[in-house]
């Protein structure tokens, strides 16, 4: 009769570990646990391994966050070329003719700006905005974000505004406007779509040469891309920049595994290093079923 009784308490001990670790396990997956790579990870996008780090994030799945200064935001750094396909973003950034022509873009407290990939092509994935005198732009963002408007007050840098004079300027990032002002809606027309060329033209007092350009496909594992081809003249001003583009916004990556100490014995140094662990990102359960609005 003993041995029945420990048979069953052992039982039902064994059966009560079960159910904590399961409830354990799914709570980190509910809550948006961010799943770093280990280090020497190789993503389905080796032109951007080396330039950022891939982690999960739900609903998106994996996404990519580059190694760059603490203010960086897409769509800063570069500028703008009229094409036979439209407004086209020249990033001077190396990684740009792909994060910045597929995907998304979404913002986390917790870790900054990350890119959501996709497979749709396009020479710029930014929503736009004119107001008066100034044209905006900011990154596309996944169909359930909504961005708050420029002039609005938010707790991150989303657009990026100009006066329309300065459009074509080279770096245009220099140019933003920083707390952008609303006026009286009945004496500004807002239009939520790309600068007509034809306006621009009259604001910078001379004509704005149309560029042809092609595309050459790029494949990675199972991805077929495209990279914009850019004439001589765009090329130039890549190269130009890229030494400051390299010392000013971009970063290396971090030290994933530490220097060996010199007083470590043989058998300290043969142990495998310890994965290290980081934050959580707690993301609303909202967020799925309902538009976000970041402020």
């Amino acid at each position: 009769m003993q041995i029945s009784q420990e048979k069953s308490l052992r039982k039902i001990l064994f059966l009560s570990i079960i159910l904590i670790l399961s409830s354990v396990f799914w709570g980190c997956a509910s809550s948006g646990t961010q799943i770093p790579e280990e280090p020497g990870y190789v993503s389905d996008y080796p032109e951007l391994d080396g330039y950022g780090r891939w982690f999960t994030v739900p609903p998106y799945g994996e996404v990519w966050q580059p190694y760059v200064i603490d203010n960086w935001q897409p769509f800063s750094y570069g500028n703008w070329v009229w094409t036979d396909q439209g407004w086209a973003w020249v990033s001077y950034e190396p990684y740009g003719w792909l994060v910045f022509h597929y995907g998304y873009w979404d913002y986390d407290p917790a870790v900054g700006w990350f890119w959501i990939p996709g497979d749709q092509w396009s020479p710029a994935r930014v929503r736009w905005i004119e107001y008066g005198d100034y044209i905006g732009w900011a990154p596309l963002p996944p169909h359930n974000v909504v961005w708050p408007e420029p002039w609005e007050r938010s707790r991150i840098h989303i657009w990026v505004v100009v006066n329309r004079s300065k459009f074509l300027d080279d770096d245009i990032g220099r140019h933003r406007i920083a707390g952008f002002p609303r006026r009286e809606p009945q004496r500004i027309i807002i239009r939520d779509r790309a600068p007509d060329v034809r306006i621009i033209e009259r604001s910078v007092n001379h004509p704005v040469p149309q560029t042809s350009i092609q595309r050459e496909p790029v494949r990675f594992r199972d991805h077929e891309f495209q990279r914009m081809q850019l004439p001589p003249e765009e090329r130039n001003k890549i190269q130009k920049r890229r030494e400051e583009t390299r010392r000013e916004i971009l970063r290396p990556a971090p030290r994933q595994v530490p220097r060996e100490r010199k007083s470590e014995s043989k058998k300290e140094k043969a142990q495998p290093q310890k994965k290290e662990k980081e934050r959580h990102i707690e993301r609303g359960e909202s967020g799925e079923k309902e538009q976000k609005h970041r402020k």
